[in-house]
């Protein structure tokens, strides 16, 4: 599913010229199978024709990555993101070089690091906006608040996600209306238009900045941390919602009150190089529950399997109760050289 051909890259990028379009992010997840006929080319008619054109929201500028770094760059037509952490908000031209020597001549990434995108840095607060699409309507999803950064303070460079809080204390009712109208009806007008009758998960990741959002990335998917906080927050099942969508049917969601969060428990050296197969370990976790995401059983022991091991979630009444609770018993996971940051919950603006 990933957009890996320099020939249709440079398809997008020449329309993106066309159009003034001054961002685009490309996931390699965005391509959806099946149904959908999101694949390949269907993908590029998608955002070139139509929902790059219409949603008017993404104005983040690319400038000459020449004029940024000094580097010359031959390959600008080559755009792969790095597994979701091949990313550095460079806060001078030195780390901006230092960052890509580290990238393009020392392999920091390996072979997802073979090409970079240079883009204008957006400030504001980052707001995942997920649901169920289909070619009549959005179901929305509760909203939610990924924690990006690799350290404390939202500092330090970037990652899949070192944690999530829900529901995101920055949406309100002007600016889910802004979103429904000026970026998700856009794509259902945009999908309709090309005959592609999508039905499944749609993320929209926006920046939002005096309560004005600006699109960031589609993806055809939900998103990691965020859908393990939703999920604590879900009351009606997730599975009759899907096949409600998928007869047409009137979708309704549910969702407890209150509030959920998850922290992400690391591998020492993630985002850049770690090691694996280290030995875990648990406590009593009590109410937490923890979701695996880098693990592997080996002869019956359970061992460390990648950079984000777990994401260790809790449902309370509070933000602040999610907090305490999940801070008090996250030392009950343990692995040699596990991380996590310990500010998850606080409210930061970019």
């Amino acid at each position: 599913g990933m957009l890996h051909s320099k020939s249709v890259i440079r398809n997008v990028l020449e329309s993106i010229k066309n159009l003034k379009i001054k961002k685009i992010v490309l996931d390699p997840v965005m391509v959806a199978k099946g149904g959908a006929k999101l694949i390949n080319n269907e993908a590029i008619k998608v955002l070139r024709k139509n929902l790059i054109k219409e949603v008017s929201l993404i104005t983040p500028n690319i400038p000459e990555a020449e004029v940024l770094t000094g580097i010359k760059i031959n390959n600008r037509e080559d755009m792969i993101l790095a597994a979701g952490k091949g990313v550095l908000v460079a806060e001078d031209l030195n780390s901006a070089k230092n960052w890509v020597d580290a990238v393009m001549q020392d392999s920091l990434f390996g072979s997802a690091g073979k090409n970079i995108l240079i883009e204008e840095c957006l400030f504001g607060t980052e707001l995942s906006f997920m649901g169920i699409l289909t070619p009549k309507e959005f179901i929305p999803f509760e909203t939610s608040v990924d924690y990006k950064p690799l350290l404390d303070g939202n500092n330090g460079p970037n990652t899949g996600g070192m944690g999530c809080i829900s529901p995101s204390p920055f949406m309100n009712d002007e600016l889910k209306n802004t979103v429904m109208q000026k970026v998700v009806k856009p794509t259902i007008d945009g999908l309709n238009k090309l005959g592609i009758h999508y039905y499944g998960f749609m993320y929209f990741g926006l920046m939002v900045k005096d309560n004005n959002p600006k699109v960031l990335e589609f993806n055809c998917r939900l998103g990691d941390p965020e859908t393990q906080c939703l999920m604590m927050q879900m009351e009606s099942d997730l599975v009759d919602c899907l096949t409600d969508a998928l007869k047409n049917n009137k979708v309704t969601i549910n969702w407890k009150k209150g509030a959920s969060m998850g922290v992400v428990i690391a591998s020492d050296g993630y985002p850049g190089r770690y090691t694996i197969n280290k030995q875990i370990s648990f406590g009593d976790t009590k109410n937490l529950k923890v979701f695996h995401a880098g693990t592997k059983s080996t002869n019956g022991v359970l061992q460390t399997s990648g950079g984000r091991v777990f994401s260790v979630n809790y449902h309370g009444e509070t933000l602040d109760l999610c907090s305490k609770y999940i801070y008090k018993n996250i030392e009950e996971v343990q692995f040699d050289g596990n991380i996590y940051r310990k500010d998850i919950g606080k409210i930061y603006e970019s």
